[in-house]
């Protein structure tokens, strides 16, 4: 069912993320757009009627070109961002402004770990696996680069231990699940994959289990002439991941939608009964564009280096 639609980019959309707050409610979204810019949408509960709106509270443009992929960090207040103007920012979402700038050839997608200290980059023929506590301009920090000349869809990261990073890749009809050791040099170990229903997977998202944090709900679409599919696994990460083991992997929902190609997909929790309470925060919730971002600055051409020590502090 069709709620509605946002309206203010002046170009095609390359990437969306749901902002939740502790409560895993999504006030806010973000969008990435081919008009070079950010923009972030918050939600406005209406009084009364127990529905909601969407406003644009703000907008970012200091990439030259195409926005193709963000990454909010886990702490919500730092964005990341690559574009085709060559370059990968980080932004703070407390101050509305960038805070700093470093050239990254080639990259097409980015994406932080859910515990913040690595970063995904994916490139035309390969995904890398960066350590940001020990990041160089070299490939000293690099955990894994894996080949993936194969892809249709981009990959994600669904799942982070102490010791593991699980992702998800899209290879024509199948997802192949992926775990890989937070070491430095380590390879990709395959632990299991699903084929999917059309010729194509087009998108991967997960969600972790609030209560159980290796079970996760994984959910891809995938494609075939005019017809989407939309598919939904609870996987167990304890487990190898096998379709015909129902206690690793197992089928929660789908949707078939004619007549549509899917190109992104995004999912999140909805809590309708903290959404009231929620309404009478929103005076105090407003985000402001400082005039300063439209200016560049010599500090905000910065090394990642710099943002890992920061965020261990």
């Amino acid at each position: 069912m069709k709620l509605g639609s946002l309206e203010f980019h002046t170009a095609g959309i390359r990437d969306l993320k749901f902002v939740a707050n502790e409560c895993k409610n999504a006030r806010h979204l973000i969008s990435a757009s081919s008009d070079n810019s950010i923009a972030i949408w918050k939600r406005i509960n209406s009084h009364g009627d127990g529905g909601f709106f969407w406003e644009c509270a703000r907008q970012m443009t200091r990439h030259k070109k195409l926005v193709s992929s963000i990454s909010l960090h886990p702490s919500r207040r730092v964005l990341v961002s690559v574009s085709e103007d060559k370059t990968l920012r980080l932004w703070n979402l407390l101050h509305g402004r960038q805070a700093f700038a470093t050239a990254l050839k080639d990259a097409e997608t980015v994406e932080f770990s859910p515990l913040g200290g690595h970063i995904m980059l994916q490139y035309p023929n390969k995904l890398s696996i960066v350590s940001l506590a020990s990041y160089s301009k070299s490939d000293g920090s690099v955990l894994v680069s894996h080949d993936t000349s194969a892809i249709t869809a981009n990959s994600r990261i669904i799942a982070e231990t102490e010791d593991h990073i699980y992702v998800a890749l899209g290879c024509g009809k199948s997802v192949s699940f992926m775990r890989v050791a937070k070491k430095i040099g380590s390879n990709c170990e395959e632990i299991g994959s699903i084929i999917v229903p059309g010729k194509r997977v087009k998108c991967l998202d997960s969600l972790t289990l609030s209560d159980c944090k290796n079970k996760i709900l994984f959910c891809f679409s995938s494609t075939e002439s005019e017809i989407s599919y939309i598919r939904g696994y609870l996987l167990n990460l304890d487990q190898k991941l096998d379709v015909t083991n129902s206690n690793s992997m197992k089928l929660q929902f789908t949707y078939d939608l004619p007549n549509a190609r899917i190109t992104k997909l995004r999912v999140s929790w909805r809590n309708k009964a903290l959404e009231t309470e929620e309404a009478h925060e929103v005076e105090n919730d407003q985000v402001k564009l400082d005039e300063s971002e439209l200016e560049s600055s010599a500090e905000e051409e910065s090394d990642l280096e710099n943002y890992s020590t920061a965020s261990n502090e």
